[in-house]
């Protein structure tokens, strides 16, 4: 109780300026979340046999590795870029396509870095607390990151270009 009194004090506290949206957009994910998200996963999991998950993730991992990769070049990471340029070539090759994470096995552990990282490497300050339909908890720097992370991705010029 006295920690909800807290919190609620220092929720109203001017800090947020955009705490009108940030609390209807959480309100909306809570809901879409709860009725449609949660729901379809739970199908989805059940369904599903554990090996076809796996190999479903690690698909969409091998993917973004290529982003990772990249981001860990424009944050001067260049061993780190090695080893998930690695990954990803392991990956595809031995890994049927990413299907089995054989870089894993072969001790090429994943890495995460987006775009909204290396926007923060490169001194963008995040700017204030912002919950985005869908997405959930962000900032500004990292909504930017999303952009830059889209470019970065595969799927977003397969989706652009696929359609005939």
């Amino acid at each position: 109780m006295v920690v909800t009194i807290a919190l609620s004090g220092c929720a109203s506290t001017g800090n947020d300026p955009w705490q009108g949206w940030n609390h209807g957009a959480q309100s909306f994910n809570d809901s879409i979340d709860r009725n449609v998200l949660k729901p379809l996963a739970q199908g989805y999991q059940w369904v599903t046999p554990k090996f076809v998950d796996d190999s479903v993730t690690n698909v969409f991992s091998n993917m973004n590795d290529i982003g990772v990769t990249i981001n860990d070049l424009l944050q001067f990471k260049l061993l780190q870029s090695g080893m998930d340029f690695s990954r990803f070539l392991v990956n595809t090759t031995i890994g049927m396509g990413g299907l089995l994470d054989a870089g894993e096995m072969m001790g090429l552990h994943k890495h995460i870095e987006d775009f909204g990282q290396t926007l923060a490497v490169w001194g963008v300050p995040s700017g204030p607390y912002l919950v985005l339909p869908f997405y959930g908890p962000s900032s500004p720097r990292e909504t930017l990151g999303l952009v830059g992370d889209a470019f970065l991705n595969p799927l977003t010029y397969l989706s652009i270009f696929g359609t005939t």
